[in-house]
């Protein structure tokens, strides 16, 4: 059934602007991003369907354009949309980040570092971390990263 047959207080745009975005699962907040369904799927069962085929949401974002894309209901449109959520997101906590730059603790420079450096970073997270030790593990896997696409 199409969202617009829903009672008022079930769609996820009422939803949103009565509750707030918190109120919201998953499913609810990347359907409002994809904008319609497909030929037999609401915005909601087709972001449910993507929830479910990826795994998870960062899962879902963090899907290539030719995986995304293979899927029923679901083109480079909708990758567009969702990717441009994601990025928003990014810049968003980049610059609350910036405003409160307090590099003391390891899980905050490794935050600040997948924020410059992408979400493909993986670093070591661990309490106590030595900063030094985790900006030195960063720049070396950001650099070979670099180097492997230069070259491959």
């Amino acid at each position: 059934m199409a969202i617009k047959q829903w009672p008022l207080a079930e769609r996820p745009r009422e939803r949103l602007l009565s509750l707030g975005p918190k109120y919201l699962t998953d499913a609810e907040l990347v359907a409002i991003l994809l904008h319609t369904g497909s030929v037999g799927l609401s915005a909601v069962d087709l972001a449910r369907q993507l929830l479910i085929y990826f795994g998870s949401l960062p899962d879902l974002l963090a899907a290539s354009p030719a995986d995304f894309c293979r899927l029923y209901g679901v083109g480079s449109s909708k990758y567009v949309q969702l990717q441009a959520a994601k990025e928003l997101g990014l810049r968003l906590q980049k610059v609350q980040l910036k405003k409160s730059i307090d590099l003391e603790t390891s899980n905050k420079v490794g935050t600040y570092l997948q924020c410059e450096m992408g979400p493909s970073l993986k670093l070591p997270f661990r309490q106590g971390l030595d900063t030094y030790k985790l900006l030195k593990s960063a720049l070396e896997k950001y650099l070979t990263e670099i180097l492997l696409r230069m070259f491959l």
